[in-house]
């Protein structure tokens, strides 16, 4: 932006005096120096001693330390819309999701006692139930709104068709959804991190699913950590190294040492086995022509 307003203030620019005071707010940013940091004083005094913090906050430390300071520092907010934005969305399939894990689990059930046209059906029961409630009425608002909604719900029953069937091969159950740790009311407390000079970090946070097996030893019990994504995502060894990809591997070392979540879990023992990204949407080839992708319904 600064290169752009600059380029227009060049002599003889019909828009020169009008952008001149915008562009001398953003001169700045172009002579930005490295060392043009918070004092420990000023740091301290937005943050605290003792910062509360997520796995999403710190990845955007980890991207953009300025937009952590406008989120954390600043406290900005994003403008609320009355819309079906990505952040609704998401919202919605977790919420559905987590319905159908705590009717099985009032039940007695497992997700592998179902058959595949049970999972769906009890998936379409629970999208028909909730989506005339869910955001003020979001998903009823509008044409537009409610295709979405029926995407979305096709899109579950696949995911829950699909997870069923896998279930004959694999050998874990899923144990826990929407497990939240240092949140308000929850169970399980915040991992509390001592970060030297009398601070702390409080790292608080929601794990979408928690899988578990019986482990090799008595009251042992192996755990992998899913969490939902509306696309397709991977781990990616440079994101992890550079603080980019936490989320998963933060939450296995929340279940290794945080006490109370073995007890949220029924265990003596929580032994770290896997994590592992859900893509919600699918994965779907394009097609080279229209008739081509209509093909296979």
């Amino acid at each position: 932006l600064c290169e752009v307003i600059c380029e227009l203030l060049r002599p003889g620019h019909p828009l020169a005096p009008h952008l001149e005071s915008l562009a001398a707010e953003l001169r700045p940013l172009r002579e930005y120096r490295p060392d043009d940091a918070l004092s420990p004083a000023a740091a301290e005094a937005l943050y605290g001693r003792t910062l509360a913090t997520s796995v999403s906050a710190m990845e955007r430390f980890g991207m953009c330390p300025f937009q952590f300071f406008i989120g954390a520092g600043l406290r900005a907010e994003r403008r609320t819309l009355f819309e079906a934005d990505v952040f609704r969305l998401g919202s919605f399939q977790h919420e559905a999701l987590a319905k159908f894990h705590e009717a099985l689990a009032a039940e007695g059930r497992r997700w592998r006692d179902l058959a595949p046209a049970e999972a769906r059906q009890r998936m379409a029961d629970i999208v028909a139930a909730l989506a005339p409630d869910f955001n003020l009425g979001l998903f009823e608002a509008t044409a537009q709104n409610r295709f979405t909604r029926d995407v979305l719900g096709q899109a579950l029953q696949d995911l829950v068709e699909m997870m069923v069937q896998w279930m004959s091969t694999y050998q874990f159950d899923p144990a826990r959804v929407e497990l939240s740790f240092g949140l308000k009311d929850a169970a399980v407390p915040a991992w509390a991190l001592d970060l030297g000079e009398g601070r702390t970090l409080l790292f608080r946070g929601q794990i979408d699913r928690i899988d578990t097996c019986p482990g090799p030893q008595e009251g042992e019990l192996l755990c992998v950590v899913m969490d939902y994504k509306s696309s397709a995502r991977k781990l990616d060894p440079l994101l992890l190294e550079h603080g980019i990809q936490l989320q998963l591997p933060a939450y296995l070392s929340v279940l290794r040492h945080v006490p109370e979540m073995r007890a949220a879990l029924g265990a003596q023992r929580l032994v770290p086995a896997g994590i592992f990204y859900v893509n919600l949407r699918g994965k779907y080839e394009s097609g080279g022509s229209r008739a081509e992708a209509l093909l296979d319904p």
